[in-house]
C-alpha cells in the first residue's frame, strides 16, 4: 500500500506542477499560437492575440480580428465556482472585413458577470450611427431580462449586418425593459418608433412586387410584457394608407398570436404600380386575425370599396403547413351608382353573392360562387379538375370596367363554360353579345381616329379547349364592317394564334373618317392569320374592281398584288373622276410604321374616254382621238405619309402621254400633273392642277399658238378693213396699224 501512496503523491505533483507552468508566462505563450489556430479553424477569423496573460484568477486579452476589429476582456474568474468578473472593449472599423454585408464600425465596452449557470452583460457605445446602452440577463444561455436604448438606429445598417434584403431606410427608436417576473414570465414595457422610414422599391422588385417609389412610413408601437404574454398596440401610416392593431397579443411559451387589425387605403390608384392597374377609389378592412405560425384563421373581417358601395364579410382558415384551408365571404353592393366614378358608366341596381372554397395542398376544392352582379349573374362551382362557370346577362360596361379599368361599351354577356384546370387547361366554353355598342370614346383612344359615334355591334364565340390548346369559332357584326367568320388555334402557353377569317365591309363611304379620304362600294376580303407571341402575319384575298387581289402582311411589311383589274371600276372604288378605261395589273409595298412604300402598274387596252379634257384637246386640234388604244401603259411611284409621287408612260398608234413627277396628297386631294402628248405629231405640254375633284387644266403648244396667231391676224385684219392687194396710202396705214396690234398681242402670249 505504500507504494501506491507515493505514486498518488507523485501524479498530484505533476498535476499541480503542469497547471503552474500553464499559468505562467511559458505557458500562456505555449498556448496562444494554438488558441489562434482554433478560433480560426471553427470560425474562419484570422485572430491575433496581441496579449495573453492568463493567470489562476485573473485574465487580460488583447486580440485583433482580421485587422478590422480590436478585442480586450480582462478581470477575474475562478476555475472551481466557474464565475468571473470581466470587463471588455470591443471596436470595429469596418465590418465588411468580418464578413458582414456592410463596412460601418461600431464601438462597444461594458461588463460580464456570473458564472456559466447565469450571468448579465451590459454595455454601451456607438452602433449603426446611435448610441446604444444594453443591459442582459442569461440562464442556461436562454434570456432573462433585455433593457434596450437605442434611439436613432440606422434601419439600412442594422439589415446589411442582419444580411437581410434593405427593405428600407431610415431611423428607428428601439426602448426595451423587459424582465422575468416572479412566475419566471416575462413583464415589462418596450416601444419600437419611426416618422422617416422609406421603403427601397428595390428590394421589393427583387420579390417580384412592385411599389410605388418613395413611400414613406411612420411607425408607432407600444409593448407590454406580463406572465410571457406581450400585448401591443401598433400603427403604421404611409403616403399608402395607414394600418393599425390596437390589441396585439403574442405568447411567448405557446408562440401564438391574436390581433385585431384596421387598414385604410383611400387612393387606389397609388397602388398601380403594386396591382398592375389603375384603379380609381378606396378600401377599408377590419377583422381578427389568429396564427400559430402554422395556422391563420381571419375571423370577423369586414371589407368596404368604393365609399362602401362594394361591402364583404369574411372568414378563413390556413394550414400553413400543410396549405390546407376554407374561405366563405358574403358580398354585397347597395347601390351600384357609386360605382360611376370608378366604371366610367352610369349603372343602376344592387350586387349581392355568396362565395365559398376550401384548398387541398393548395389546390382548390368545393368552389361556389353565386353572384348576382354586373346587371345578370355569375355562378361558378366545382374544382380544379371539374369548373363549371355560367354567366347570364353580364352587362359589359361592368365586366370592361373591372378587367380594363374602363368601361369600353354596353350590352349583354351570355356564356358558360366547362373547365379543366388540374394539370393543363381542359374544357369547352361558348359566349355571346348581344345588343352591344363599343363607347366611342373608347374606340378613339384606341385608334387615334375620330369616330362618328358609339358602334353597335353582336358577337358570338365557342371553343374547345384540349392540353391548353384552345380550338375556336368566331362570328361578330357591327355597323361598319361583318367578322363572317374568325376560326383556329390558340396556344394559351405561349400565345401563339393560328386562324382563318372572312370579312366583309359593306360600304368603304362610311370608313371615310377611318380612312382619311372617301372611298365607294363593298370589300369583301379572306385569308389567314398568325401570331407567334411577337408579331403578326396575315394573308388578304378578293376581288377588287373586277380584278383578284391578293397580299400579306408580316409586322409592319405590306405587301399586294392585284390582276387584271377594271381600271374605271378601280378609279370609282378611289373615288378619283374617269379618267382612263383598260385592265391591268399592280404591285404595292408598304411600310405601316413607316407609312412609307412603291408602287408600279401595268395597264393593257387602254382608252381615253370620251368627254372633259379629251374632248377639249379633241376639238383645239380637230381630231377624235377616242379610238386610241393604249397597251403596256406604265406607272409606278413612291408613297410617303399621305403624298404620292409618280410617274406614267403611254404610247398608242397616233399619241404618246408622259408623266414625270406627278404628285397626289391623298389627305387634301391636291394634283400635281405635268404631261407630255404627243398627238398626232402635235407636240402638247398640259399642267393638271387643283385637286381630283375639282382639277384645272393648263394646256400649251407651239402649233395651238400658231394656229392661233394666224386666225387673230385673220380677223384683225378684217375688222380694220386691211385689203389684201390693195397698194393705196390708206390701205398702206391700215396694215401699219395692224401690225402694231398683232405684235401687241403676239408679246401677250
Amino acid at each position: 500500500m505504500k507504494i501506491f501512496g507515493i505514486i498518488a503523491g507523485i501524479l498530484i505533483l505533476l498535476i499541480v506542477g503542469a497547471g503552474c507552468l500553464f499559468f505562467s508566462d511559458f505557458g500562456n505563450n505555449l498556448t496562444k499560437p494554438y488558441i489562434e489556430n482554433l478560433i480560426k479553424e471553427k470560425s474562419g477569423l484570422d485572430v491575433k492575440l496581441e496579449k495573453f496573460d492568463l493567470n489562476f484568477g485573473d485574465l487580460d486579452i488583447s486580440a485583433n480580428v482580421n485587422d478590422a476589429a480590436s478585442v480586450n476582456v480582462k478581470g477575474k474568474y475562478s476555475l472551481f465556482a466557474r464565475s468571473f468578473d470581466l470587463n471588455y472593449d470591443a471596436n470595429a472599423h469596418d465590418l465588411a472585413k468580418l464578413g458582414i454585408k456592410t463596412s460601418e464600425g461600431l464601438s462597444l465596452k461594458g461588463q460580464i458577470l456570473g458564472d456559466l449557470g447565469k450571468f448579465g452583460i451590459n454595455g454601451s457605445g456607438r452602433i449603426f450611427d446611435s448610441n446604444v446602452k444594453f443591459l442582459a440577463n442569461l440562464k442556461d444561455l436562454k434570456p432573462l431580462d433585455l433593457q434596450i436604448d437605442a434611439k436613432a438606429l440606422n434601419v439600412e445598417k442594422a439589415l446589411a449586418v442582419a444580411s437581410l434584403p434593405i427593405y428600407a431606410k431610415g431611423n428607428i427608436d428601439v426602448l426595451s425593459d423587459i424582465k422575468a417576473g416572479g412566475s419566471g414570465g416575462a413583464e415589462g414595457n418596450a416601444s419600437i418608433k419611426s416618422s422617416n422610414l422609406i421603403l427601397n422599391e428595390s428590394a421589393f422588385k427583387d420579390m417580384n412586387i412592385s411599389i410605388p417609389k418613395g413611400v414613406q412610413i411612420m411607425l408607432n408601437s407600444d409593448i407590454t410584457a406580463q406572465n410571457d404574454i406581450l400585448r401591443a398596440a401598433s400603427k403604421i401610416d404611409s403616403t399608402l394608407g395607414k394600418i393599425s392593431a390596437e390589441k396585439s397579443e403574442f405568447d411567448l411559451k405557446n408562440k401564438t398570436l391574436n390581433s385585431d387589425f384596421n387598414l385604410n387605403l383611400p387612393d387606389l390608384a397609388k397602388l398601380e404600380s403594386l396591382i398592375g392597374r389603375k384603379i380609381s377609389g378606396d378600401v377599408k378592412a377590419n377583422g381578427n386575425l389568429k396564427t400559430d405560425f402554422s395556422t391563420l384563421e381571419l375571423s370577423n373581417s369586414q371589407i368596404s370599396a368604393f365609399k362602401d358601395a362594394l361591402k364583404a364579410d369574411a372568414e378563413a382558415k390556413f394550414d400553413l403547413k400543410n396549405k390546407n384551408g376554407e374561405l366563405s365571404a358574403k358580398l354585397n353592393a347597395n347601390d351600384l351608382a357609386a360605382l360611376q366614378n370608378v366604371l366610367g358608366v352610369k349603372l343602376q341596381g344592387k350586387a349581392n353573392g355568396e362565395l365559398s372554397a376550401a384548398l387541398a395542398q393548395n389546390e382548390l376544392k368545393n368552389l361556389s360562387l353565386n353572384l348576382n352582379a354586373m346587371g345578370g349573374n355569375l355562378n361558378a362551382s366545382g374544382n380544379l379538375s371539374d369548373l363549371k362557370l355560367k354567366a347570364s346577362n353580364l352587362n359589359l360596361a361592368v365586366l370592361s370596367a373591372l378587367f380594363y379599368g374602363n368601361a369600353i361599351g354596353n350590352g349583354t354577356i351570355n356564356g358558360d363554360a366547362k373547365l379543366n384546370l388540374k394539370d393543363s387547361i381542359n374544357g369547352t366554353a361558348q359566349i355571346s353579345l348581344a345588343n352591344g355598342v363599343i363607347f366611342k370614346k373608347f374606340l378613339d383612344g384606341a385608334t387615334g381616329k375620330s369616330f362618328p359615334s358609339d358602334l353597335k355591334a353582336d358577337a358570338q364565340a365557342q371553343t374547345n379547349i384540349k392540353n391548353s390548346v384552345a380550338t375556336f369559332s368566331v362570328s361578330a357584326n357591327s355597323d361598319l364592317a361583318q367578322l363572317q367568320s374568325l376560326n383556329g388555334t390558340y396556344e394559351l402557353k405561349n400565345k401563339a394564334l393560328k386562324a382563318n377569317y372572312a370579312l366583309l365591309i359593306p360600304s368603304l363611304q362610311r370608313l371615310e373618317f377611318f380612312l382619311n379620304r372617301r372611298l365607294n362600294g363593298k370589300i369583301a376580303a379572306t385569308g389567314e392569320l398568325s401570331h407567334d407571341g411577337k408579331s403578326l402575319f396575315a394573308t388578304v384575298n378578293s376581288k377588287v374592281a373586277g380584278g383578284e387581289l391578293n397580299g400579306q402582311i408580316a409586322g409592319d411589311e405590306a405587301n399586294f398584288k392585284i390582276q387584271n383589274f377594271i381600271v374605271k371600276e378601280l378609279t370609282t372604288l378611289l373615288n378619283i373622276d374617269h379618267v382612263y378605261d383598260g385592265t391591268g395589273n399592280a404591285n404595292l409595298t408598304y411600310n405601316t410604321s413607316s407609312h412609307s412604300g412603291k408602287f408600279d402598274a401595268i395597264i393593257n387596252n387602254g382608252r381615253l374616254p370620251s368627254g372633259g379634257l379629251i374632248d377639249k384637246i379633241g376639238k383645239i386640234l380637230g381630231r377624235d382621238l377616242g379610238g386610241e388604244v393604249y397597251n403596256d401603259a406604265k406607272v409606278n411611284g413612291t408613297i410617303k405619309q399621305n403624298l404620292i409621287n409618280f410617274n406614267a408612260d403611254m404610247s398608242a398608234q397616233k399619241s404618246k402621254l408622259n408623266v414625270t413627277g406627278g404628285t397626289l396628297d391623298s389627305k387634301t386631294g391636291a394634283i400635281s400633273v405635268p404631261v407630255k402628248a404627243n398627238i398626232e405629231k402635235t407636240d402638247l405640254e398640259i399642267n393638271i392642277t387643283g385637286t381630283i375633284k375639282e382639277p384645272k387644266y393648263n394646256i400649251q403648244s407651239d402649233y395651238l399658238k400658231g394656229k392661233l396667231d394666224k386666225q387673230i391676224g385673220k380677223g384683225i385684219d378684217k375688222l380694220l378693213g386691211v385689203k389684201k392687194d390693195d397698194n393705196s396710202s390708206k390701205n398702206d396705214a391700215k396694215k401699219e396699224q395692224s401690225d402694231a396690234i398683232k405684235g401687241l398681242i403676239n408679246g401677250l402670249f
